[in-house]
């Protein structure tokens, strides 16, 4: 339950991956934050996925070890390693097996472990149900990340051929041409590291009493 809840928390920093602290205006020019905010929020998520598989993977391998008077994975697995190295598996290939078989709940793919029994039938099917679940979860979200630096990159590109045709056209100097392109540069990365919440954006404080609105005003202002 414990390492659950962590795994909830480690989702929601996820969104708080995605507005960064404020960079120095000197810093943010050198700094695609598009391509930093897709990159982190795309890690996050991978991140994410990675503790998922590993909890699975630890709960696959308890079933196998804990159950009695039946075969199962664990046991298979020992037997096909002694065949081949004369001797049994260490825990850490037993955890790599145990985690390769839960990413291989979560993706279109195959291994050869395969459930022995009963309780570990009824373990994978838990867990591909799970799968169902979250995957398309994180996939979603990896897409939207994606999708929407892609969005915002084409955006760029076409305001600055804009600007490249503008100023060919109106045959602009070469110096000019250099120091707006530069001003808007910069100016660009600062909007884009500037990000701040007006009051008008949040409905909710509409509904406050006259008496926390001219209070929430003056410390506001």
């Amino acid at each position: 339950a414990v390492r659950m809840l962590r795994l909830f928390r480690l989702v929601r920093l996820v969104r708080v991956f995605a507005h960064l602290p404020t960079l120095p205006p000197e810093v943010a020019q050198f700094v695609d934050l598009d391509a930093l905010h897709a990159s982190i929020s795309v890690s996050a998520w991978v991140v994410a996925m990675l503790l998922l598989n590993h909890l699975i993977a630890c709960g696959w391998y308890g079933v196998g070890v804990t159950v009695n008077g039946v075969p199962t994975w664990v046991d298979v697995c020992e037997q096909a390693y002694a065949l081949n190295a004369d001797q049994t598996p260490g825990l850490i290939y037993l955890y790599v097996t145990a985690l390769h078989w839960a990413l291989t709940m979560f993706t279109p793919s195959s291994m050869e472990i395969v459930p022995a029994n009963s309780y570990e039938r009824v373990y994978c099917i838990v867990t591909i149900l799970l799968a169902i679940i979250c995957f398309s979860s994180f996939l979603s979200s990896i897409s939207a990340a994606v999708t929407f630096f892609r969005q915002r990159r084409q955006e760029q590109v076409r305001q600055n051929a804009n600007l490249v045709r503008f100023l060919q056209e109106n045959q602009i100097s070469l110096g000019l041409g250099s120091r707006i392109q530069t001003f808007l540069t910069i100016l660009n990365a600062q909007a884009n590291n500037v990000i701040r919440i007006h009051q008008s954006d949040v409905p909710q404080l509409q509904r406050l009493p006259a008496g926390l609105k001219e209070q929430l005003a003056c410390e506001v202002f």
